[in-house]
């Protein structure tokens, strides 16, 4: 699928041999030295891994398609289809993807899409694969963020890059007329590094172009240390909790999260071989020892929570660190190399489409979507609900405003 579909892109193609091996490369080389969590080490999904199983539920149409191809032979079209009856709206995908793959279709979408910026405009199958595409892109971000056990997380987190990004003034450089002073701008606002260091080196003083962090740094930088530092309360609140574990249960705890990944993988595969709690074998192989079976319950629940929650802590340094504070700063120059290849191609489509409105479209998408997506506190009937429910099945189901399919279409998440 890279290949077939990624790869050879207009955008994509240009990148060199040196980008994938000495920036692409690089970054994935840290990110598995890092040694990020695990979800059996939590005894829970992660939210990457559901991430990640939600991705493929739409890598699935691609495959599908590559492995199984497309019918040749397919009924005669029809020409007009009911946006309300779910069998249309079906069916109306079906024909555009068989109009494009073996029709023109394709290039008369691209002729209408010329003349006209109107949905209204297009012909009838084409407005009836949209509602299709709609429904479930409107599904997929339901599932991701009111029905998974993550999505509040998930929610807060692109709550705090939100609030971060300047949009103000990402618009405004947008707007600039040539495409060279606009890139040039957009570059210089992205990537610029803020420090005293990089003011020296501006004015030629110093020569260091891996100090401080630019926008996008900061920006990743900042969401992170707002995740650490929520995580570190929730720890700092388990230890004071009432029946908490010794301290030194919480030290040998501590002290094994931040060990070699040879001592993780011992672990864990003991826990595996003995079917023991991966707690109860950090405490027994920690020095000096701990006796995992003087916990009760209660303890043994705390003393996982604890570790799952500086397994997080420690994931959110190690990203700060790839990311933000690597030397030499793969990261920066990644995204300046890919801009530089992709020139042309933004140049065209800064001619074409008016970028500004289109980031001011996404702002106020993403405005909308955080809003619906959190769950309704008003009213005292929504608050018995949320507080009659287990911590691990949040009332968001019942709380959420409509943004899932009318019940009259079902969506093939």
């Amino acid at each position: 699928m890279l290949n077939k579909f990624a790869l050879c892109n207009p955008a994509i193609k240009q990148f060199g041999d040196d980008f994938w091996q000495d920036k692409v490369r690089t970054l994935v080389a840290k990110l598995a030295e890092a040694e990020l969590s695990e979800s059996y080490d939590k005894g829970a999904i992660g939210s990457r891994k559901a991430l990640a199983t939600a991705l493929s539920s739409l890598a699935e149409y691609v495959a599908r398609g590559m492995l199984g191809g497309y019918p040749v032979v397919k009924e005669e079209e029809r020409k007009d289809y009911d946006t309300s009856i779910p069998e249309d709206v079906m069916q109306g995908f079906d024909d555009l993807m068989h109009g494009v793959i073996y029709g023109d279709l394709l290039d008369d979408m691209l002729e209408k899409v010329k003349s006209t910026e109107k949905l209204q405009d297009h012909s009838s199958v084409v407005k009836a694969a949209h509602e299709y595409i709609l429904l479930n892109v409107a599904s997929f971000l339901h599932h991701v963020f009111v029905m998974s056990p993550d999505g509040q997380y998930l929610v807060r987190l692109l709550e705090n890059a939100h609030r971060l990004i300047p949009y103000m003034v990402i618009k405004q450089t947008l707007r600039v007329g040539n495409a060279a002073t606009m890139i040039n701008g957009m570059v210089r606002l992205v990537l610029t590094k803020l420090s005293v260091t990089a003011m020296t080196n501006w004015i030629g003083l110093t020569n260091n172009t891996n100090d401080g962090m630019n926008l996008l740094q900061q920006i990743i930088s900042t969401v992170l240390a707002w995740d650490t530092f929520e995580f570190q309360k929730r720890a700092s609140k388990l230890e004071s909790s009432c029946d908490a574990p010794d301290k030194k249960v919480f030290k040998a705890i501590k002290t094994y999260v931040y060990g070699s990944r040879d001592k993780h993988e011992a672990t864990r595969s003991q826990s595996i071989a003995e079917s023991k709690s991966i707690v109860a074998v950090i405490l027994e192989t920690s020095d000096p020892s701990v006796d995992a079976d003087s916990l009760n319950e209660h303890q043994h629940n705390v003393a996982m929570e604890y570790y799952s929650t500086y397994l997080s802590i420690r994931d959110r340094e190690e990203l700060t660190k790839i990311f933000c504070k690597l030397q030499p700063d793969v990261l920066t120059s990644a995204v300046r190399e890919a801009v530089s290849a992709m020139d042309p191609v933004i140049r065209a489509i800064h001619n074409a489409v008016d970028l500004s409105g289109t980031v001011g479209d996404a702002e106020a998408f993403l405005t909308d979507l955080i809003k619906v997506s959190k769950p309704n506190k008003s009213g005292k009937k929504s608050r018995e609900t949320s507080q009659s429910r287990p911590a691990h099945q949040p009332a968001l189901r019942i709380e959420m405003p409509a943004i899932s399919p009318p019940s009259k279409i079902t969506c093939s998440y």
